[in-house]
């Protein structure tokens, strides 16, 4: 298993090095520590670090190291890349991929963006709220989705094209995010996104919008808005 923050599943009082070496004596493995390091990419000098004393990126590699221990078949990879940046979420999915083919791994990646899905998977399983509402291979899924929940997904994903309309849409029913008298945490609100979303939330209700940004005269006088 491969969890999403590595940071609280790695125990602090123990150094990277005994926190791979557990696994490696319970499961009675010939792969030593630094042959874990050398899969995963990392050097054999952060055997004697702590995991609050490295990135996150690298506490994601120990955790898949941790993962490779037991010379498992299939590894869960529980929304792995969510909390990096973009340039160490497109590394650890190329060393995930490499790892598969390598070592003959299945890999179950549980995540909501499918612009990962789209780049990583061969099969895909949507699941809303417990239920599976699609499945089959990945470019049937992502291409040609037969449901409205995998359609939501797919226009939430990441896009380099700015949609206008995004903002437009109204979801209706169990699943709609009620904004009526809601208090809203916005960074970046004095542009792009930010700005509309700002205009979005105070249109539909919005009781407080803390509004953070780095020129906060441009963001709208309403007293709804605390300018932080």
């Amino acid at each position: 298993m491969i969890f999403q923050d590595p940071l609280s599943s790695l125990n602090p009082r123990r150094s990277i090095g005994q926190s791979l070496d557990v696994p490696l004596r319970n499961f009675g493995a010939a792969t030593t520590v630094d042959e874990l390091f050398d899969q995963v990419g990392l050097t054999p000098e952060f055997k004697d670090l702590y995991p609050h004393r490295i990135s996150g990126g690298q506490r994601q590699r120990v955790g898949i190291a941790r993962a490779l221990a037991s010379a498992p078949k299939l590894i869960i990879a529980d929304e792995v890349v969510s909390g990096l940046d973009v340039s160490n979420q497109a590394r650890i999915l190329r060393l995930l991929l490499d790892l598969r083919d390598q070592r003959g791994l299945s890999v179950l990646f549980i995540t909501h963006d499918l612009a990962v899905v789209r780049s990583l998977a061969d099969r895909v399983l949507v699941v809303q709220r417990g239920k599976i509402r699609e499945r089959g291979p990945v470019g049937r899924v992502v291409g040609t989705p037969s449901h409205s929940y995998t359609r939501k997904l797919l226009r939430a994903a990441p896009s380099p094209e700015w949609d206008p309309d995004w903002l437009a849409e109204t979801v209706k029913g169990p699943f709609a995010m009620d904004i009526e008298n809601a208090t809203v945490f916005v960074t970046g609100a004095n542009r792009g996104i930010g700005a509309r979303f700002i205009e979005a939330l105070l249109l539909r209700g919005a009781a407080k919008v803390y509004a953070a940004a780095r020129d906060v005269a441009a963001l709208p006088d309403d007293p709804r808005v605390v300018k932080v």
